[in-house]
């Protein structure tokens, strides 16, 4: 079945290297004492929110801050407020009828882009002042990738089964193209890294779909020139991502009935075509028992890590560190867990891709900071809503029974793992020093909190 690869595609609309050595064996009861997290200490938030608004419509991303502006998502629109008094700053509503709209945080700007279900279409894409407003540019496009400082448009003519695209790069403020002519193919939006609706970092290569066979076979395209380099991997409808000058393709589903979980990257020279490694690496387990078939959140196309080095799990089912470079183990872990976040100082992984109890590594070491036991994550088929910022860890979770039954937003001391405080309701976004939880109001209606 490679049916996953188009559910991903319905939602993409946007979006350490090192020298390799002998994996180290990282053994969770021999790092240090801060292994095991402190005593838990529950502390229902006190403090009064900031300020609350009503919350219209739902959406699948979270909420942003952008200096002194909070990126509000509502489905068929985004809204900015004032941090400080949630008045509102600029509005943008959906153009196309039955539309939903998405967002990307870059630079100071906002990319919106909208998706239609079941329409080939281009859908319209706008750049805005992310503190004001302030139309920067507009266009339309199949589909939309949004980096840092870039945005790719992809332009796509004739039917569905037979599409001609290309791939043009704008710089994010300006719209400007950059590339001398548009590249051959469709732009993927596969990155390494969590990213929280912020724009990913551009790399140098980056994964395209280009028509050298029925089907589309898989390349990398110079993200400073637009130069497509020449080689080649065999795309199977999973997930790809540039590792240096090297193409890294995933396939989740291998054709021989290996080790269920198993993810097979093969890795092709992207100048000379040749090949550079082949190695299996495993997702993680629901605690059903079923296997995520990724190597980054369910139904995502982010790796977890940063860089080159991906979180993954091994043949055992503990924890990895894994560099697409290299192809080398970078270091492993003993107990069960599956990757859930990270940064590039910290990777979480739970005991299970949707459940479990928490862990907090150090990415450089593999040194087990803490583990929590499972703060109530809600199970597939929801994504577990989880947050590493600055020096907290916020995890959404739910209360199962009892006078506090519901969702919770539970923060966490990112060194020792202590539970700093809880709020009630639901997380709705958080940052290093703010979070907003979604709060059941009147005849059922919610409010957003901002504390």
């Amino acid at each position: 079945m490679r049916a996953l690869g188009i559910a991903v595609a319905l939602v993409g609309l946007l979006l350490l290297t090192g020298c390799g050595g002998p994996a180290r064996t990282v053994q969770g009861d021999a790092v240090a004492a801060s292994s095991t997290a402190a005593a838990t200490v529950t502390t229902t938030a006190k403090s009064a929110a900031l300020w609350s608004i009503p919350q219209k419509g739902n959406s699948s991303q979270m909420m942003s801050v952008v200096g002194d502006v909070v990126i509000v998502p509502e489905g068929t629109g985004v809204v900015a407020v004032d941090r400080t008094s949630g008045a509102q700053r600029w509005h943008r509503e959906v153009k196309a009828p039955n539309g939903e709209m998405f967002y990307r945080v870059g630079d100071g700007t906002i990319v919106l882009t909208e998706y239609v279900a079941g329409s080939s279409d281009p859908a319209p894409l706008e750049v805005v002042e992310a503190t004001t407003g302030r139309m920067l540019w507009q266009s339309s496009a199949s589909a939309v990738v949004a980096f840092g400082q870039a945005v790719y448009t992809v332009d796509c003519t004739g039917p569905v089964s037979k599409q001609v695209c290309t791939t043009m790069r704008h710089g994010i403020r300006d719209g400007v193209p950059t590339w001398a002519s548009p590249a051959r193919g469709s732009v993927k939006k596969d990155t390494v890294g969590a990213w929280h609706e912020r724009a990913p970092i551009e790399p140098a290569y980056q994964a395209i779909s280009v028509p050298d066979s029925d089907p589309y076979v898989l390349a990398l395209v110079d993200t400073a020139t637009g130069v497509v380099l020449p080689g080649r991997g065999e795309s199977h409808a999973w997930f790809a991502v540039g590792a240096g000058d090297a193409l890294a393709i995933t396939d989740s589903e291998p054709a021989n009935g290996r080790s269920e979980c198993a993810v097979d990257v093969r890795t092709t020279n992207a100048r000379d075509n040749t090949l550079r490694y082949t190695a299996t690496l495993y997702s993680g387990r629901r605690k059903s028992g079923d296997c995520q078939l990724a190597l980054g959140p369910i139904f995502g196309g982010e790796f977890i890590g940063t860089g080159s080095r991906i979180a993954a799990v091994t043949a055992s089912g503990t924890p990895q560190l894994f560099d697409l470079v290299t192809g080398q183990t970078i270091w492993t872990g003993t107990d069960p867990g599956s990757p859930l976040d990270g940064d590039d100082r910290s990777l979480l992984f739970g005991t299970f891709a949707d459940q479990g109890g928490l862990s907090l590594f150090d990415l450089a070491t593999g040194a087990k900071k803490w583990s929590i036991p499972d703060p109530g994550l809600p199970g597939y088929p929801q994504d577990p809503k989880t947050i590493i910022a600055g020096d907290r860890v916020v995890v959404g979770a739910w209360i199962a029974d009892g006078a506090d039954k519901g969702p919770i937003a539970v923060v966490y001391d990112r060194d020792t793992g202590r539970e700093v405080t809880r709020y009630h309701g639901w997380l709705n976004g958080a940052g290093a020093d703010w979070i907003a939880i979604g709060v059941t109001a009147d005849a059922g209606s919610v409010n957003i909190e901002f504390h």
